[in-house]
C-alpha cells in the first residue's frame, strides 16, 4: 500500500504555508489527533502518547524553543531518532533568503539547518513540499 509509512523516519520540508502537513494527512493516512505542534511539543507529553506515527510538526519552531531553554540542539535531533513514536517531522526550510542580524538567530537557523540535516540523513524518505506538490527527494 502506498500510503503506509514504510520506514522509521520521513522528513517533509518545505516554505511556510505550502501544504506539508495536507501533504501528509493525504499520503499517509494519519488523523489529526496525531500530530504534535510546537504549542505542544514537550519530551514529557510524548511520552505519554503510545499511538504508532506520530507526526511532529513545525520542527523549526521546536527548535528555536529548545534553543532558547539553553538545551543543545544535538540532544533534540537524537531524541527524535531514538523515539520509535516520531514516524513524520515536518520542518519549514527556513534557511533560505535573508541572513538574520542577531547572533542568536543565526545560531538558531544554522543549528536547524544541520537538524534537518541529520534528520534527512537518517530519514528513509525525504520530500519537499512546494505550492502543495510534493516532490520525493530521498527514498
Amino acid at each position: 500500500m502506498e500510503n503506509e509509512i514504510k520506514y522509521k523516519k520521513i522528513l517533509v520540508v518545505g516554505g511556510s504555508y505550502q501544504g506539508k502537513l495536507e501533504f501528509v494527512f493525504k499520503k499517509f493516512g494519519v488523523l489529526p489527533q496525531q500530530v504534535i505542534s510546537s504549542q505542544d511539543f514537550s519530551i514529557e507529553n510524548l511520552k505519554r502518547i503510545e499511538k504508532d506515527n506520530i507526526i511532529i510538526n513545525q520542527f523549526h519552531l521546536i527548535m528555536k524553543d529548545w534553543i532558547e531553554q539553553g538545551r543543545k540542539p544535538e540532544s533534540l535531533v537524537e531524541w527524535i531518532l531514538e523515539n520509535n513514536n516520531i514516524k513524520v517531522i515536518i520542518s519549514d526550510e527556513i534557511g533560505s533568503g535573508l541572513v538574520p542580524m542577531k547572533q542568536e538567530d543565526r545560531y538558531y537557523r544554522e543549528e536547524t539547518g544541520r537538524a534537518l540535516c541529520k534528520l534527512a540523513e537518517k530519514s528513509g524518505e525525504v520530500y519537499r513540499v512546494q505550492c502543495g506538490i510534493a516532490s520525493r527527494i530521498k527514498g
